[in-house]
């Protein structure tokens, strides 16, 4: 069997993290690779995982069997993916999504976008957003679980919502803001809320601490 048929098929499968890295683990043996064509089942392909819960209906189950109770003393490492190299973040707990060939991950606590090759590991394209004290303030500075996939059988969409509250559209592909998408691929969720995010203690360094110790302030 040949090496990209296992790894491509061991990502699919499970997904091993740790704080800065994740590995994609590769077994080595005889097994047969099962059949991953065929139409969507619950809005997703057999053999990927387009959606952060596995499937539409959040199943969380993916019926590849290439790793099994047999064989799983056998898993090696094949590659790690360093999230680490785009930045900090003490809470990474992100789930990858795998469709058509590519997983997708967010990473650091800006929340950066990237397109990951499921064969080597390699980075494919990372997105980030300047977010300035939209991002200073943000109440939640962590990864997140993850990005959202979507595609109409041609068009592939990467959807990304990042701490200050800005949702992106980027091309699957490329990584590009999608121009049909809000403003140059990104709606700015906060927009007529009224909330006055931006102004709120522009004159300190730390994140956003409303409190009886630490009243909002507005200069």
């Amino acid at each position: 069997m040949s090496h990209r048929l296992l790894t491509s098929r061991t990502i699919r499968a499970g997904y091993c993290f740790a704080l800065v890295a994740f590995g994609v683990l590769t077994v080595y043996g005889g097994q047969q690779r099962s059949d991953t064509g065929g139409d969507l089942v619950r809005g997703n392909k057999p053999g990927e995982w387009r959606y952060w819960g596995g499937d539409a209906w959040s199943t969380r189950y993916s019926p590849l069997d290439q790793i099994n109770a047999s064989n799983f003393g056998a898993l090696k490492m094949a590659w790690q993916w360093n999230a680490g190299a785009f930045g900090s973040d003490e809470y990474y707990r992100t789930t990858p999504l795998y469709a058509n060939g590519r997983l997708f991950t967010v990473a650091t606590t800006r929340r950066i976008a990237a397109a990951i090759d499921p064969e080597k590991g390699e980075t494919l394209w990372m997105w980030r957003m300047d977010e300035g004290i939209r991002w200073q303030k943000a109440p939640r500075q962590f990864a997140g679980r993850g990005p959202a996939y979507w595609t109409d059988g041609k068009t592939e969409r990467v959807i990304v919502v990042t701490p200050g509250y800005h949702m992106a559209s980027l091309d699957a592909k490329t990584g590009r803001p999608d121009p049909a998408f809000g403003k140059d691929g990104i709606v700015d969720l906060m927009d007529g809320l009224g909330y006055p995010l931006v102004p709120l203690a522009v004159d300190d360094p730390g994140p956003l601490v409303i409190s009886d110790a630490a009243p909002a302030r507005h200069r």
